[in-house]
């Protein structure tokens, strides 16, 4: 994801509030996302990295812990402030909205109106994910 004009980061002033930079000079105007099958999500902000590890309980529930890392200079004074009063309570919100949204859609699979459709194009993950399960049962690497 490219940032737009202005933007330093993915934040509720979408500055990075004094927090050094993590990304190298040709990953600091966009986030780069990863999945490391089966369970670990990653994405590298200009100027912090979050990690998603998701523990399946069972087919209806999945345990997730979400943590944010940032260089060591971001917990200094004045900067760790603004790091707890920007950073954090965006993610907070954003993982909460996540979560009802994924929790409503769960609760749709159950009903007897779901009918499989198609993804959304900005879902490439889960459509990507789902090919590797049906290869898998095909046998192919």
């Amino acid at each position: 994801m490219e940032f737009g004009d202005g933007v330093e980061t993915v934040s509720s002033s979408g500055t990075r509030s004094g927090r050094p930079y993590l990304a190298a000079p040709d990953y600091r105007h966009q986030v780069s996302d990863a999945l490391l099958f089966p369970s670990l999500l990653t994405s590298l902000q200009p100027d912090y990295f979050l990690t998603y590890r998701l523990f399946p309980q069972s087919p209806s529930r999945t345990h997730v812990i979400a943590e944010t890392f940032v260089h060591p200079q971001a917990c200094a004074p004045g900067v760790r402030q603004a790091h707890h009063d920007d950073l954090v309570p965006f993610w907070q919100r954003v993982n909460q909205e996540d979560r009802a949204i994924c929790e409503s859609q769960q609760i749709g699979l159950t009903t007897p109106g779901y009918r499989p459709a198609a993804y959304s194009t900005d879902e490439d993950g889960v459509h990507a994910f789902d090919a590797r399960v049906a290869r898998a049962y095909r046998g192919e690497p």
